[in-house]
């Protein structure tokens, strides 16, 4: 399906993770504490233990449950668990220290500034929604109160970009498909998933950088969420 431009636009959704803040600086410093707590229990675990070398657990960790239906938070509880010094006999550590990445990972993630001044105008007269692959509410983030509905696809079991996420969007806004725009900094998960549902969507490219040949088109491309007023207008202008 070619992007569309509704004659209305009635609601917008937003990606979460690094459109409305920056995860990996968030993720690594959630990492960045675990690593040093399991070099306190365990200072033989050695240099070859770094914050690249747990996300890389972490991948290989999805990789093997994701076929099984592991959450993300199981995901990342075993690319901890992975990490660890073998016969360090503490079963709940792996537990331990994934509450620990959690709280430093939800401390230090806050919103990009032209976040809080976009939701503010948009929100007087649309519907604002988040439709997120990752799992992090945006109230643990300092944005309770600006959307009316967060689909997160560990809790709905559907993932961008299958277009049925969507749909469920469009339910929760009470608007039909085509009547939404769907903001996100991934081509091939927020843009071909809004393509595919035939809402509007919008590349969020913060970097600036080039679209791949022959990859998803999106209906528009903003280099940050303050031009995002002007092509939602442009969208309902036709």
């Amino acid at each position: 399906m070619t992007p569309s431009c509704a004659a209305a636009v009635k609601t917008v959704t937003f990606d979460a993770d690094d459109t409305l803040w920056h995860f990996d600086s968030a993720m690594r410093a959630g990492l960045a504490r675990v690593l040093k707590e399991i070099r306190r229990i365990a200072p033989r675990s050695g240099p070859a233990l770094t914050v690249d070398a747990m996300i890389a657990a972490r991948d290989e960790a999805e990789t093997d449950l994701k076929r099984s239906g592991g959450s993300l938070l199981a995901i990342r509880r075993e690319g901890i668990r992975r990490c660890l010094p073998s016969g360090h006999g503490d079963e709940m550590l792996p537990d331990r220290l994934l509450a620990m990445y959690q709280e430093e990972r939800t401390r230090v993630m806050v919103p990009y500034d032209d976040v809080v001044p976009a939701l503010r105008l948009l929100g007087r007269d649309r519907t604002l929604g988040v439709v997120s692959n990752g799992n992090t509410h945006p109230e643990r983030c300092g944005l309770g109160g600006y959307f009316r509905f967060v689909l997160l696809s560990d809790e709905h079991g559907v993932e961008k970009p299958d277009p049925r996420v969507f749909e469920m969007a469009a339910e929760a806004a009470g608007c039909d498909v085509s009547e939404i725009a769907h903001v996100g900094d991934r081509l091939g998960t927020d843009v071909e998933g809004a393509n595919r549902a035939g809402a509007v969507s919008v590349w969020l490219n913060r970097g600036e950088e080039s679209a791949p040949m022959g990859g998803p088109v999106p209906s528009f491309t903003v280099g940050t969420l303050s031009q995002l007023q002007g092509v939602i207008d442009e969208a309902a202008s036709g």
